[in-house]
């Protein structure tokens, strides 16, 4: 075993799981290393386990996952409000992982575009300490020139119409109540929101399928007015490129035949 000497990456890489309940080698690399480090970082973590800082959870016919120990907690004076973390099913395993890398595009997109600014990032897991009705898979507040732009993510994976449906009305309640009041996603001039709840999907059909559900439900609920809070789009289960995600126009708009950005 390679020895290691702890340094200020180390305290970076446990800071991380104050966000992230989990991460793979694969995620920690692309959050703090060129993609040809992985076998470094794969090391390295093991170290980081051994020195107990770190666990390492083993899952069947996968990498392993990591999070963070007590020890680690100690060193970085601090733990997230769901820690310890609880077990992610295995029936859930891609949708969680994928949810990683939505919030690893949104860190990374600082480093190739220097005018954003990221003022806050929340995982699902912190949602549910602070939401009781439907919550997001991700939020992420940017803010590029001034304007301040908050997103929430929904991760989805062959979803199927009622449990969709279910969803959209849901999001329609917690925008127009407890969201707005955990956070700032009102315009304090004239009381409108501003918040984009953005859907994606690594199934390239699920776009329409998702977008078809949208416009009826919000329909029958007499909300047709309100769609410009949703986008859907596109995008790879991994690896998903920060200015793809972000700034190019992949996000379709219900009722209408455009596709625009999210920042």
């Amino acid at each position: 075993m390679k020895a290691f000497t702890f340094n200020q990456r180390d305290i970076d890489i446990l800071k991380a799981f104050l966000i992230f309940p989990y991460l793979t080698a694969e995620q920690v690399c692309s959050l703090f290393y060129s993609p040809n480090s992985l076998k470094y970082v794969m090391a390295r973590l093991l170290w980081l386990t051994e020195e107990r800082y770190l666990n390492r959870i083993e899952q069947p016919l996968q990498p392993y996952w990591y999070s963070l120990a007590l020890r680690g907690t100690r060193t970085i004076g601090d733990r997230p409000v769901f820690y310890p973390p609880q077990k992610v099913h295995i029936m859930h395993h891609r949708h969680f992982l994928m949810t990683n890398e939505v919030l690893i595009s949104a860190i990374r997109l600082l480093k190739v575009r220097d005018d954003i600014t990221l003022h806050k990032i929340l995982h699902d897991f912190s949602l549910k300490h602070m939401l009781k009705g439907v919550v997001p898979d991700g939020y992420v507040a940017l803010s590029t020139d001034g304007e301040r732009v908050p997103i929430a993510f929904e991760v989805h994976i062959d979803t199927k119409e009622q449990k969709f449906r279910e969803k959209i009305r849901g999001i329609m309640q917690t925008v127009s109540g407890e969201f707005r009041e955990k956070f700032p996603v009102v315009d304090p001039k004239d009381n409108k929101l501003f918040l984009t709840w953005s859907f994606l999907t690594p199934i390239e059909r699920q776009v329409d399928e998702m977008v078809a559900w949208t416009e009826s439900e919000l329909t029958k609920l007499g909300k047709v007015k309100e769609a410009d809070l949703f986008r859907f789009a596109y995008v790879p289960e991994k690896d998903i490129d920060p200015l793809e995600l972000f700034t190019k126009e992949i996000h379709c708009v219900p009722f209408t035949k455009m596709y625009t950005f999210l920042i």
